[in-house]
């Protein structure tokens, strides 16, 4: 609370961190900074980062939940963690309880916003849902996938901001190693303004990638990121403008027996690709050889490629696709 009574004399304030906020003086903090904000002797608070403790004593809230006016506070750029709450110890249930009553409270970024929740209920989607900034444009959302009964994300009902450009949703469907879908997802719905999209650490098959986007990913994508999932398959219906796409550590994508047609088929705006630990094999160098060499020389030279830890025997090949790109990094054996 120290902190709160301090905030008046800190004019030139604009950049606030603190990994160890109790939860309980969350509505104290959120006053003041508004009250701060009303004060044209100092500058604007532009990236609030806070990690929310759990509450030693859960009834504590109860008194949070009965306040009946809360301030809304906006702010370019917001970070919270809900930080090591102890999931295995407490009832899901209180934890839903202390979440749905905290997400109101919640500062909203204007611009760009990160939550980290303990573990993840659907319920909550609806409570982020409100919360959200009409105008963001880069929204994150992760768990640590410690719940004993894992929810799937609402990836058909999720409302984002029509404005949004970059999504993360990181461990929202994972947990213990499992996949926790019972059945392929709902189609998931994202405005038309999305250019980046990041679903890793998901621990997604490629069933589950197929139900997310039964038509396709979004065409105006230009960065798609799906590492750290169960795929067998690589991912097909890439969008025409993709820039860059990242598989990173999906070591089932090598059962893929068209690795070498599916690189050969890449879309010629791709400049940058990430497929290490994936255990491919000289098939894959064979079809990226053939796709660099339809581009332009100039747009070639600009291609990063990354492919560390994969099967390759024959060296030739690599150095011959090393002398049409700008960067092909397979590894030290290759050097």
């Amino acid at each position: 609370m120290m902190l709160v009574k301090r905030l008046h004399i800190l004019p030139r304030l604009t950049v606030l961190e603190h990994h160890a906020w109790h939860l309980c003086h969350l509505d104290a903090l959120v006053l003041a900074l508004n009250t701060r904000r009303l004060d044209n002797d100092v500058k604007p608070l532009r990236s609030l980062t806070l990690s929310l403790l759990q509450p030693i004593e859960l009834d504590n809230l109860a008194a949070l939940s009965r306040v009946e006016s809360r301030p809304t506070l906006h702010i370019e750029s917001v970070d919270v963690d809900f930080h090591e709450w102890d999931c295995f110890n407490i009832d899901l249930d209180v934890i839903d309880r202390l979440v749905r009553t905290v997400i109101p409270w919640l500062p909203r970024g204007t611009r760009g916003m990160r939550v980290g929740l303990p573990t993840w209920e659907p319920s909550w989607a609806d409570a982020l849902g409100y919360v959200l900034h009409p105008d963001l444009c880069h929204l994150t959302m992760e768990t640590n996938g410690g719940a004993n009964d894992p929810q799937t994300f609402p990836f058909d009902s999720m409302n984002f901001p029509v404005h949004l450009r970059t999504l993360s949703l990181h461990a929202c469907a994972y947990s213990f190693g499992l996949v926790t879908f019972s059945t392929v997802p709902q189609p998931m719905r994202v405005p038309a303004t999305l250019e980046q999209l990041d679903l890793s650490r998901n621990y997604f098959s490629t069933a589950d990638l197929t139900g997310l986007f039964p038509h396709g990913r979004p065409l105006q994508l230009q960065g798609l990121r799906l590492d750290n999932n169960f795929l067998t398959q690589l991912p097909r219906q890439i969008p025409p403008e993709l820039r860059k796409l990242s598989l990173k550590s999906c070591a089932q994508v090598c059962e893929d027996d068209d690795q070498e047609a599916w690189a050969a088929s890449l879309p010629l705006s791709l400049r940058a690709l990430d497929m290490s630990e994936c255990g491919l094999d000289d098939h894959i160098v064979e079809g990226l050889l053939k796709w660099a060499q339809k581009l332009p020389r100039h747009h070639a030279r600009r291609v990063h490629i990354h492919v560390e830890d994969c099967n390759f025997e024959s060296p030739t090949i690599a150095k011959r696709l090393r002398k049409v790109v700008g960067m092909f990094d397979a590894g030290y054996w290759f050097d």
